[in-house]
């Protein structure tokens, strides 16, 4: 981001952070910038890893880790044109820095590395009080630690990606202290780089092994229920692959190193293969098949979940006592995704 014809002559200063208006389709017009600053020790957050920007208490602020200080360093945002910087948010370790910030429900979540996460409230602004800190407990690594964070939009969940040879992913419960849930490793020697997470599941990026889907919903356990994965082979070590995702409903941006961005519809396809009722019997046959089988659950919509027959390669279900043709059923996925057929007899 920082480049040369970006410095002002009068000031040396040097552009970080470009601000443009999106209102605009096609070319959106510069309608603002953050400059490094003027002097020594006055670097702000001139080079940026990552941020957010985001609304706290009617007021829009960027939260911008700094790769410069190593702090998160917050700018009044209400005026894109005249940026105003308001505080530093210092690292709980000396030795750590900020990697991700993100924002939700007036609550500032951090990786700090190996200095492991912390937890701000805003409500405070401009000067935000810590109300969590977790330590890094992992084995230390090369720039390892606590790499990403990602709390569930309900606010209910966090979910934080370590940097490790392992690619840990942890799920903390926020609805009271916090407390740690369950734990997930890839395994394969891939490098976690970015997590993000909706209410339900969280997305995985590990750079050459693609990205990975876990389901949050079972509380106290990951559900690996899907991955994506552009590059052929196994992971190598080096600095490719997906590194950063964003999510829109349904709809998944995956920034890629080389190839540029993907998106990515996410659902699952179900396909119900047979629905039949027979009269005599009143019995109640299901079959099914999906695209994130066998790992997902699918359920027949108010008669229970379908069971996996991995010498047919299908789900099935079969129930006794059903005095009628129901007309239709429906086949629900876990992850996310449907199917409807009309019940023959």
């Amino acid at each position: 981001m920082n480049r040369p014809e970006a410095i002002d002559s009068t000031l040396l200063n040097w552009v970080g952070v470009y601000i443009y208006d999106l209102n605009v389709a096609g070319t959106p017009p510069q309608v603002g910038h953050i400059l490094w600053g003027g002097g020594a020790w006055h670097h702000l957050a001139g080079s940026v890893k990552s941020g957010m920007v985001a609304d706290v208490s009617g007021s829009t602020y960027a939260f911008l880790c700094s790769d410069i200080t190593g702090d998160v360093e917050v700018f009044d945002m209400n005026i894109p044109a005249a940026p105003v910087f308001v505080t530093s948010i210092y690292s709980p370790d000396m030795f750590a820095q900020s990697w991700d910030a993100r924002v939700q429900n007036d609550k500032l979540f951090t990786a700090w590395g190996r200095g492991g996460f912390t937890i701000h409230d805003l409500s405070t602004l401009p000067t935000p009080s810590l109300t969590v800190h977790q330590p890094y407990t992992g084995t230390p690594v090369i720039n390892g630690g606590v790499r990403t964070v990602a709390p569930t939009p309900d606010g209910l969940k966090l979910v934080t990606g370590e940097y490790t040879l392992d690619g840990t992913v942890h799920l903390w419960d926020l609805s009271g202290t916090l407390t740690h849930e369950a734990s997930w490793e890839l395994g394969s020697g891939a490098l976690l780089w970015t997590v993000r997470a909706s209410n339900d599941f969280a997305f995985v990026a590990h750079l050459e092994d693609g990205m990975q889907v876990l389901d949050l919903r079972n509380g106290q356990t990951f559900n690996d229920v899907g991955c994506f994965d552009p590059d052929s082979g196994s992971p190598n070590g080096v600095w490719s692959g997906i590194s950063d995702i964003e999510i829109d409903g349904t709809r998944l941006y995956l920034s890629h190193q080389t190839d540029g961005l993907y998106v990515v519809d996410f659902g699952d396809l179900v396909d119900i293969t047979k629905a039949e009722w027979r009269r005599r019997k009143k019995e109640l046959k299901v079959w099914a098949t999906s695209t994130g089988q066998p790992d997902v659950i699918l359920e027949v919509d108010g008669f229970g979940v379908m069971n996996w027959n991995r010498k047919r390669n299908r789900y099935e279900l079969k129930l006794r006592g059903v005095n009628s043709n129901l007309g239709s059923v429906i086949v629900i996925s876990s992850l996310t995704g449907e199917d409807t057929r009309t019940v023959v007899q």
